[in-house]
């Protein structure tokens, strides 16, 4: 059962979690649940499309050279 409220949205997932460095890929956000489905908490999938926004405005803001960019869909 999934225990998440509202509180809980905006928070990331991740793949590929390393707890000794604290990073990993940010896969998606807690977002919403349906009614009468205690049991799952849904978001968006973060692929390929939001890396690149993600670099495109790293780029503009001039921390471009320094972002951190891993395997595809990874967000520092």
């Amino acid at each position: 059962k999934c225990d998440l409220t509202g509180g809980s949205s905006g928070g990331p997932w991740y793949a590929e979690f390393d707890t000794v460095t604290d990073a990993g890929i940010a896969t998606s956000v807690n977002s919403f649940k349906y009614l009468g489905d205690d049991s799952t908490m849904y978001g968006p999938y973060f692929g390929n499309y939001a890396q690149k926004v993600y670099l495109e405005a790293a780029d503009a803001s001039g921390s471009g050279d320094n972002a951190t960019v891993g395997p595809p869909n990874s967000l520092p």
